[in-house]
């Protein structure tokens, strides 16, 4: 990408982690609150796990067509139009007088979210040098977990002192920060060398190897957001926690991903830029406390299960941002990122539904269960991909 060379790549990297942490924290704030949420609307537990899958699957549909536009026009006027849409539809949120209508504001902020996230993991990678783009991603994709730290732990406070609704829209303005940031560090038109057609497209989109590579990381989001969805709730109605204290402690599975996304980026970067083993090795880790984490003797045992699940299954979901442009003919990457996102996203979409159904008709303890072979299957997925590099 010739438009990058003359750019400040570390001031780059501030501006998208800012814009990408508001957005993520605004992804997940529901999660914090669903009680408040019930309470408001009268809705029921499943119907409350819409209010984070709903941006998320506005996101999921609307990726490739995003990719598309990633690869051929200048990515500054696309963010541009992605912060303004954000910005509109949360603060149009607080105006909803129904569940439905509020969730269709979510869903229009979820499509503009591709502009403020995905396109974010995209430039990262095209400014830094091959021995450091690992790294730089997976520095950039911290600022999801942070997002969602953010979310699980001030929603709850913002919606004490500023209302329900009023407590999304502070998110918007961080990704609002983010933008101007991105503009200062980058005065030129970002934009790919190449000009794409429709065939490069086909094999993009029926790549075996960027395929099972984006199942595996649909089974490792679905992971991720059962824990960052239902957590908190966990916390209150199987721990008596407050919804203030089960909100901190659930924020631990996503903080630590500030460690453990640049934690997979490097070390796959010293293995020689070699992803697979990191993924693989990341999910085996996690899956036998995951198993047992209904089973915790304490507050203590259960947060410190937290702590680990959030560490270690973080090394595995940097790296799937990297990883699915160095799979991709040159060029593509914004394409290849709307497969991922497309594929991949879909198991964040997915996940938030699926817990509150399996919660709600079995337990607590064999929805767990059912997570566990959900990480088996992201293992066989991942196994499944030719090695990069």
């Amino acid at each position: 990408m010739r438009s990058l060379r003359s750019t400040r790549p570390f001031l780059l990297l501030a501006a998208c982690f800012v814009s990408s942490t508001g957005i993520n924290a605004y992804l997940i704030a529901p999660a914090s609150v669903v009680p408040l949420l019930i309470e408001t609307y009268g809705i029921t537990k499943t119907a409350a796990g819409l209010a984070v899958s709903v941006p998320l699957f506005g996101a999921v549909l609307l990726q490739i067509p995003g990719g598309y536009l990633m690869d051929r026009y200048d990515n500054r006027a696309l963010l541009f139009g992605g912060t303004v849409g954000f910005a509109v539809a949360t603060s149009l949120g607080v105006f909803a007088g129904s569940y439905p209508t509020w969730l269709a504001t979510r869903f229009v902020a979820g499509v503009c979210s591709i502009f403020l996230f995905t396109m974010g993991a995209k430039v990262i990678a095209e400014t830094f040098p091959p021995g450091r783009r690992g790294f730089a991603t997976t520095v950039f994709t911290a600022s999801a977990p942070l997002g969602v730290a953010l979310g699980q732990f001030a929603t709850p406070r913002f919606a004490t002192t500023l209302g329900l609704d009023p407590s999304f829209v502070v998110y918007a303005g961080l990704s609002v920060v983010g933008s101007l940031l991105f503009y200062l560090s980058t005065p030129d038109p970002i934009r790919s060398d190449g000009d794409i057609g429709i065939e490069t497209i086909r094999r993009v989109l029926t790549d075996r190897n960027i395929l099972f590579m984006s199942a595996s990381a649909a089974c490792t989001y679905a992971l991720y957001f059962f824990l960052n969805s239902w957590m908190p709730t966990y916390g209150t109605e199987v721990l008596s926690l407050s919804l203030q204290n089960a909100g901190a402690i659930a924020a631990l599975v996503p903080v630590m991903g500030v460690l453990g996304r640049p934690g997979g980026g490097w070390l796959s970067d010293r293995l020689g830029g070699r992803r697979r083993p990191v993924v693989a090795g990341a999910i085996i880790v996690v899956l036998p406390v995951l198993a047992a984490i209904t089973r915790a003797p304490s507050l203590l045992v259960f947060a410190l299960s937290l702590l680990l699940i959030g560490f270690v299954l973080q090394f595995a979901m940097g790296i799937y941002f990297i990883y699915v442009q160095e799979l991709a003919e040159d060029g593509t990457g914004g394409t290849a990122l709307a497969v991922f996102g497309t594929v991949g996203f879909s198991g964040s979409l997915l996940s938030p539904i699926l817990g509150g159904w399996l919660i709600e008709t079995l337990s607590w303890s064999l929805a767990f269960g059912v997570y566990v072979l959900v990480g088996v299957a992201g293992i066989a997925l991942v196994a499944l991909v030719v090695e990069s590099g």
